[in-house]
């Protein structure tokens, strides 16, 4: 099972969440995708849907800020909320563990190791210190969708990369 998740706002019009409705589309042929929304705080969501749970592929999905016109593909979450620690004591930096990415297209996405210090780089960390702490082989996404963007299209790339790349069979 992969699960598939995006940041929504309080009204449900960002990009992660208007993405995350596209991709359901875009892998309609995928029927072990499970896909949630996160309209609460982070820990909540954690706890409720993955803390317990092992998965093939966790994705996450949200919102870029800043003027970007690709798909970051973070490669590394901080151990760092505001101004303190995620878990005390704890690796300042965690990897994630991608999957090997052969097939990118450079037009789409860029690479970026800066994923903030907000809920989707506190969501990245606790979810790559829980896979390496039970030294799973689950694979581990984050992409950070450009605000001005078209959903549908990153839908595409995203579901494009996806399978070209084998993380969907």
């Amino acid at each position: 099972m992969i699960f598939v998740y995006a940041f929504s706002n309080q009204w449900g019009t960002n990009i992660s969440l208007r993405t995350l409705i596209d991709l359901q589309d875009e892998l309609k042929n995928y029927p072990e995708i499970l896909y949630q929304k996160i309209d609460q705080y982070p820990q909540s969501f954690f706890d409720e849907f993955l803390r317990n749970k092992t998965y093939s592929a966790i994705i996450g999905l949200g919102d870029l800020t800043g003027s970007f016109d690709k798909i970051k593909i973070e490669t590394q979450a901080a151990n760092l909320y505001g101004r303190h620690s995620i878990i005390p004591l704890a690796d300042p930096v965690l990897k994630l563990d991608l999957p090997l990415l052969e097939k990118v297209d450079r037009d789409t996405f860029i690479f970026g190791q800066n994923m903030g210090t907000y809920n989707c780089n506190w969501l990245a960390y606790q979810i790559q210190s829980l896979i390496n702490q039970k030294k799973l082989t689950t694979l581990h996404l984050f992409f950070h969708l450009p605000r001005d963007s078209v959903s549908k299209n990153n839908a595409k790339g995203i579901a494009n990369l996806l399978i070209e790349n084998g993380v969907l069979q």
